[in-house]
């Protein structure tokens, strides 16, 4: 959890404007991971669920730099269909359910804070399996402080806007194969998973960006999501020259 008890600005209800939410993400940053974070130094990603922010590491950490992910609030989101990666059904509070599942203004405050749980606990979850995502560090209400994948010389670049040799796109291929099935292996399966959500650093990928992961068990259209995410990959590597089939994996499921 966060280093210390905190009440972030709540920019859900407070009416403020999109071009204020840098200035208050970052002070809810500095406070909520305070001995975690020293200093906010900027903008990694904005996109349309999240802004990311670079920070420097604070007494609480060995690391030198961390990376905050912001979720923004719903009426700063551009992003409509994440009700469709959860089953409201097992959801212990069948009120609160039901209000989530309707979209009352109660409902979608509790959704949001649902959202940036579960990418908290996913992250945790794929972490202590060994695949290879940021390691989560710590989490306030508005977002989750990670493990910073990138160098000094910035963050590492999305596989989108790689161009790897035949041999390196075979060998993340293989990498990225060796973690779906650890990720089979405890019935998860990524949600939207491609080469916009996977970093490659270090001549690995690292799979990022997981809140809508979900129970291949559990979940309704979880098989039919999972065959999306695979197809998403070979038709990724089939673009860097590598035909290889990760379908193969749902073989031994």
């Amino acid at each position: 959890m966060s280093f210390r008890d905190y009440e972030p600005v709540d920019l859900a209800n407070a009416g403020f404007k999109i071009h204020q939410l840098e200035s208050l993400e970052k002070d809810n940053i500095e406070n909520a991971f305070a001995g975690y974070v020293d200093e906010v130094l900027g903008k990694i990603n904005d996109g349309k669920e999240a802004t990311v922010y670079l920070c420097r590491g604070g007494a609480s950490t060995t690391a030198p730099l961390l990376a905050a992910k912001v979720f923004k609030a719903r009426n700063f989101r551009n992003f409509s269909n994440d009700h469709s990666y959860r089953n409201f059904s097992k959801h212990k509070d069948r009120r609160m359910a039901k209000a989530m599942r309707g979209r009352s203004r109660k409902g979608e405050k509790a959704f949001h804070q649902d959202w940036v749980k579960s990418e908290w606990q996913n992250l945790t979850r794929l972490h202590e399996a060994g695949i290879r995502v940021p390691e989560p560090v710590a989490l306030f209400p508005d977002g989750v402080l990670m493990e910073f994948i990138g160098n000094d010389a910035g963050p590492a670049p999305r596989l989108v806007n790689c161009k790897l040799t035949n041999q390196a796109a075979h060998t993340t291929a293989s990498l990225l194969m060796r973690d779906i099935e650890k990720m089979l292996s405890i019935h998860m399966v990524h949600g939207d998973l491609s080469a916009y959500n996977i970093l490659y650093h270090n001549d690995q990928p690292v799979i990022i960006d997981v809140p809508q992961a979900m129970d291949l068990r559990t979940t309704p259209d979880a098989w039919s999501i999972m065959h999306r995410d695979l197809g998403n990959l070979e038709n990724c590597f089939r673009r860097l020259g590598t035909d290889i089939s990760f379908m193969q994996l749902l073989d031994n499921y």
